[in-house]
């Protein structure tokens, strides 16, 4: 038997999203230039963000993977994405655009930092 659930969740291994309902608020942090009917934003749901800045901040050389960073890569192959992250004060302190996934873990690597974390969009238009 199935049953859906309000708002709709989206489970992948060990990773859980939600779809987010009011997109409005979230366009209104990110600026005018969100197409809403163009996206769907969803919002991670667990912990394995904690152990992603917990690895980021305690490796050095290279970003040593977990399973949140292997999804976020994928979506790094995607045409067009926004991904932002707010942990802060909720204000977007850079907005980077990128091409690859080399700069995408590059740039997510330095906003996880626990000496200077940022809120950060990273998109690919």
């Amino acid at each position: 038997m199935l049953f859906s659930q309000e708002p709709a969740r989206f489970i992948s291994k060990n990773l859980v999203f939600e779809k987010l309902t009011n997109l409005k608020y979230y366009s209104d942090i990110l600026g005018k230039n969100l197409d809403e009917q163009k996206y769907s934003a969803f919002i991670y749901k667990e912990n394995e963000l904690s152990e992603l800045e917990f690895l980021a901040n305690n490796f050095q050389g290279d970003f040593i993977r977990n399973s949140l960073l292997i999804f976020l890569e994928k979506i790094v192959r995607l045409s067009s994405f926004y991904l932002f992250l707010l942990r802060e004060d909720e204000k977007i302190k850079e907005r980077y655009e990128i091409e690859n996934e080399e700069e995408f873990c590059k740039i997510l690597q330095e906003s996880l930092s626990w000496i200077k974390p940022k809120d950060i969009v990273i998109s690919k238009k």
